[in-house]
C-alpha cells in the first residue's frame, strides 16, 4: 500500500525499533505504525482526518474497480 512507512518508526514519538521488533500499525487506513498503544492513542487527533480520507479514496478505488469488471 502505498504510504505506508518503509522505516521501523513510530509515527507520533520517533522511536526506532529493531528489525525483530514489531510496531502497531492503525488499523483502519494501514498508513502509519507505533510503537505503542498509547502513541497510536495520544496521534489519533491529528491522524483522524488522514485517516478517514484515505479509507474513502480507497473505497472510491474499489468501488471503481468493481465497475469496470462488471462490464
Amino acid at each position: 500500500m502505498a504510504g505506508v512507512q518503509d522505516f521501523p518508526m513510530c509515527v507520533n514519538c520517533g522511536e526506532e525499533k529493531g528489525s525483530d521488533e514489531v510496531l502497531l500499525q492503525c488499523t483502519r487506513c494501514k498508513s502509519v505504525k507505533y510503537c505503542s498503544k498509547q502513541c497510536q492513542e495520544a496521534h489519533w487527533m491529528s491522524h483522524k482526518v488522514i485517516c478517514k480520507a484515505i479509507r474513502k479514496l480507497e473505497s472510491e478505488e474499489e468501488k471503481r474497480c468493481q465497475e469496470a469488471c462488471d462490464f
